[in-house]
């Protein structure tokens, strides 16, 4: 028997979220970039951020090449555009609001970010196909960070979920607590409630060795 989704929230109607974000404002502009696939999992966490954050776009695609939308941002957004994405040149999330060549520092929202809402091997793709992406400064954050996201296969640590990475950027750019916590805790929520739907036997039989 089919089940009733949310059309803000593609959760069954029985564990929606909706009501529990309220949107804020973010200190920056975020962008998400999502393939057609990750856009339509019921685990998504980039939906949570798109519901919780009022100025939050998102934009769906594998190759953004030639995306006519991706390419006004940029260039409205010119010098005051990070990738969050690591790299060797990536730097801390503060340093995102600071111009060194001017010694100018910008106001939050002056400022976009682009966030990659996609498995590591697609959103290495998406950089592969998109010149413009892959060259964007980048903002990561410390490699010592571990993801509650105990449904998904991650490299290591220090690789976590969408709304986990974003949220902990925003964090450091002053977005207030309450609105981030607010994410978190509705993340957090749905993963425990699908841990439970599986089983634990089913869990840790195909996931704990993850956690």
């Amino acid at each position: 028997m089919k089940r009733d989704l949310c059309e803000r929230c593609a959760r069954p109607t029985t564990v929606c979220y909706c009501r529990a974000l309220i949107p804020v404002a973010a200190p920056v502009r975020l962008l998400l970039l999502q393939p057609a696939k990750e856009r339509k999992h019921p685990l998504n966490t980039g939906r949570i951020l798109a519901l919780g954050i009022s100025n939050c776009d998102r934009f769906e695609g594998e190759d953004f090449s030639e995306h006519e939308a991706l390419r006004y941002l940029l260039e409205r957004y010119r010098g005051r555009t990070w990738l969050l994405y690591p790299g060797e040149n990536a730097v801390a999330p503060k340093q995102m609001l600071f111009i060194e060549s001017a010694g100018e520092r910008l106001q939050p929202t002056e400022t976009l970010l682009v966030v990659l809402d996609a498995t590591w091997k697609k959103s290495r793709k998406m950089l592969y196909l998109c010149r413009a992406l892959t060259s964007l400064p980048r903002v990561a954050l410390p490699h010592n960070m571990i993801s509650n996201y105990r449904l998904r296969k991650v490299p290591g640590d220090g690789y976590l979920s969408t709304v986990e990475a974003t949220t902990a950027v925003l964090a450091e750019l002053g977005h207030p607590t309450a609105a981030c916590a607010q994410m978190l805790t509705v993340f957090d929520t749905m993963i425990a409630t699908q841990v439970k739907a599986m089983g634990e036997d089913v869990w840790q039989r195909n996931y704990s060795k993850q956690a």
